[in-house]
């Protein structure tokens, strides 16, 4: 429960233990989609859709994509 920065943007959340799919849901993003956390300490990490968003990081909901393809 709380508010997360997602692409620049406040969401409010209301479960009580939020996942990358409860993020993706409520912004309307597509399922496909991933969501990915910029940790305070300068980490990059794509989230499962099962994983509990992280406390403390900034979130960017992204198309899947390939490095160097």
């Amino acid at each position: 429960m709380g508010q997360y920065v997602i692409n620049g943007d406040v969401v409010d959340l209301q479960e009580e233990k939020p996942t990358a799919a409860d993020l993706k849901r409520e912004t309307g993003c597509p399922p496909e989609d991933w969501v990915m956390a910029s940790m305070p300490g300068g980490e990059v990490q794509k989230l499962s859709d099962t994983q509990l968003l992280p406390k403390d990081a900034d979130f960017s909901i992204v198309p899947p994509f390939t490095y160097g393809g």
